[in-house]
């Protein structure tokens, strides 16, 4: 009972102060409101446009085309950062002269980081829950935001490319240095086993004889060349030619596989949403600015009367 009086003296303590003071506080309140739309209607209007992308589980075509499937954690996480690499970032800046649209003149010395302060404020990447990246940015102009966000996936293949390339370039480098090297000596080999059979009598057939009947031809090879036989060394001279064979061959496979991966494109990321011009603006939101003075404006002058009775 006691609490209920106490709650109810309150209320008309709070009514009171308001009946009060209600001139006043009206009229705080609708400047505040009034001053913020004002200030919101002078404030130049950006609008954001947006993209959502998965990155692909392999970056080998062949590899992606068999499992096309969306990447996890650890390749979302590699596309999340090379969206955000300086090599994106300096491509954007000149593709869209960005140090013209902040007002930022080359002339100064620091005006680059200048430009990348703005530019992370205005472009962000996030990841979502799904593995997905939301890119988004906040310009003076829809097209503009729409340009810029479209622009960076597609420098953003460009750089995965180069990345890949870049390693598969030093394999067919090495491959083909070793492929060539064994390719030397097979022909070293060949060419002196075809002299050796050119003057024992021997059919340069033998060499594409099956394991077993190859075993069988050096064995009879391996007979005393006065009894008529081949000389014996020419069975070792054989064996060391089909091994070096089969590794020039083992080389040549992959080499021509890596070249493959050289000239066929990377995966390309996945576009769930591309970026389009949006021309309803993201800021500033005169609405919220508006009831947020107004309410800051209201509780400030509650405080100053307050402050005031207690003196």
């Amino acid at each position: 009972m006691r609490q209920e009086k106490s709650e109810q003296n309150e209320l008309q303590t709070a009514m009171a102060f308001l009946g009060k003071h209600r001139r006043a506080l009206a009229l705080v309140s609708l400047s505040c409101a009034l001053l913020s739309a004002l200030i919101s209607l002078m404030i130049p209007k950006e609008y954001e446009s947006r993209a959502v992308v998965f990155p692909p589980a392999n970056l080998s075509l062949d590899m992606s085309s068999e499992n096309p499937n969306f990447g996890y954690d650890i390749e979302a996480d590699r596309l999340h950062q090379i969206f955000q690499s300086k090599e994106i970032r300096d491509s954007v800046i000149e593709r869209f002269k960005l140090d013209e649209y902040y007002e930022i003149s080359r002339a100064e010395k620091d005006w680059l980081s200048k430009v990348d302060r703005k530019y992370k404020k205005d472009v962000e990447f996030k990841r979502s829950t799904f593995m997905s990246i939301l890119i988004s940015c906040q310009t003076k102009d829809p097209e503009l935001s729409a340009n810029i966000v479209n622009y960076i996936l597609k420098m953003a293949d460009k750089v995965r490319e180069k990345i890949y390339k870049q390693n598969v370039r030093l394999a067919y480098a090495k491959l083909n240095e070793e492929y060539q090297a064994e390719k030397r000596i097979t022909d070293s080999l060949y060419t002196l086993l075809q002299t050796q059979f050119k003057t024992q009598g021997i059919s340069g057939l033998v060499l594409l004889a099956p394991s077993a009947q190859l075993n069988f031809n050096l064995s009879q090879m391996g007979a005393k060349p006065g009894e008529g036989g081949a000389d014996p060394a020419i069975g070792a001279d054989i064996l060391k030619y089909r091994f070096h064979l089969d590794r020039q061959n083992d080389f040549e496979v992959r080499l021509k596989r890596t070249g493959k991966m050289l000239e066929f494109p990377v995966a390309r990321i996945h576009v769930l949403d591309s970026a389009e011009p949006d021309y309803k603006k993201t800021y500033p939101l005169i609405t919220l600015n508006v009831l947020v003075s107004t309410v800051f404006g209201f509780l400030l002058t509650c405080l100053y009367f307050l402050f005031k009775s207690d003196r």
